[in-house]
């Protein structure tokens, strides 16, 4: 038995019941003890049109009332617009979208609300490499925690979820001898410049591509530009300018590039002076990365026993933390050198 198109079935209880589509995929039910009541309550309610309508309205109301289900990828598209984008430079965009892509778009499917701690965890339990897990981690619970903030979700799964151990690389410095072998053999090259504003100044990689010689004043050097990973110039990685002075090593090479001029010095691309550094380090035989130059930028301060503050404030960290944590590397001879300073506390020829 049907009315305009609503059968009317029996339940397993033995009641009668028929479905009325309100809206797609919404539905008022109509019950009845006999298939004829159920079948006069339908016709009832059909040939009433003024209380189908308000049915009909009120189930729209509280639909749209119903905030948004998100998919993960939906959600990571519009925390990237939102929260990420409006702070970060390109190269992060880039990193996030290299992660989303690599990794969390396996997950993108799965709604928030259907995420659990147990499925997460075996998601991070199937990255292999540590770093990544880590990563991901990180970028997936700032991700969950603005959702939960923002009443997207009304539980965050990842508060129940182990976060993953991850030691980072010891940062290494050179020794002074193999500081001195590298000196010999990187003045030879055209990207010598570029090698000393890291070594003597302590500029990251990106803002020593991006030194200007107008930029190279008498008694200092203003860093606030940097070239990124696709040859942008861009704010350096804080958003801060610094000013960091010309140092005994660097004057020669500062009198030499000193000018008027606001093109960049330099104009490699993003693999041309490291690329030639690798080969310097091959042909001295040893084993830093380009990077190394900054880290003993700041070990050799610490040698010379400048204060962490002012270390950070020349390599731009925004917390002495950093400076302390990863930049000032303890050397089997800076460590001599620790040792027999404090030696000479107890000289007895002092006293």
């Amino acid at each position: 038995m049907k009315y305009k198109g609503v059968k009317i079935k029996r339940r397993t209880d033995g009641r009668w019941y028929a479905r009325i589509t309100l809206i797609p995929g919404k539905y008022h039910y109509v019950y009845g003890k006999t298939q004829q009541q159920c079948y006069d309550r339908v016709k009832s309610m059909l040939n009433k049109p003024k209380q189908l309508k308000e049915l009909k309205k009120a189930l729209q109301h509280s639909e749209e009332q119903k905030p948004k289900r998100y998919t993960l990828k939906e959600w990571y598209e519009y925390w990237l617009k939102n929260f990420k984008e409006p702070n970060c430079q390109g190269s992060s965009i880039r990193r996030l979208n290299y992660i989303y892509t690599n990794h969390l778009a396996k997950i993108g499917d799965v709604y928030l609300d259907e995420l659990s701690a147990l499925n997460i965890q075996e998601f991070l339990a199937s990255i292999k490499s540590d770093c990544m897990r880590k990563k991901v981690y990180t970028h997936l619970a700032d991700m969950l925690r603005r959702a939960y903030n923002t009443e997207v979700i009304k539980k965050n799964p990842l508060l129940a979820v182990d976060s993953p151990k991850y030691r980072a690389k010891e940062r290494v410095a050179m020794e002074p001898e193999e500081q001195q072998r590298f000196i010999a053999e990187a003045q030879r090259s055209e990207y010598w410049a570029i090698y000393a504003l890291m070594l003597f100044e302590g500029l990251r990689t990106g803002e020593a591509k991006a030194i200007r010689p107008c930029d190279i004043k008498q008694d200092c050097i203003i860093v606030g530009s940097s070239i990124n990973d696709i040859g942008e110039v861009t704010d350096t990685k804080t958003g801060n300018v610094r000013r960091v002075p010309i140092f005994a090593p660097f004057r020669d090479v500062a009198d030499m590039l000193r000018g008027s001029s606001s093109e960049l010095l330099f104009r490699p691309n993003k693999h041309t002076a490291n690329d030639e550094y690798r080969e310097i380090m091959q042909r001295l035989g040893l084993n830093y990365n380009m990077y190394a130059l900054r880290h003993t930028f700041a070990t050799n301060c610490a040698r010379a026993g400048i204060t962490p503050k002012q270390v950070q404030l020349w390599l731009g960290h925004t917390d002495v933390k950093m400076t302390l944590k990863y930049y000032t590397n303890i050397s089997s001879s800076f460590e001599a050198e620790n040792v027999k300073a404090f030696d000479t506390l107890f000289d007895t020829n002092q006293h």
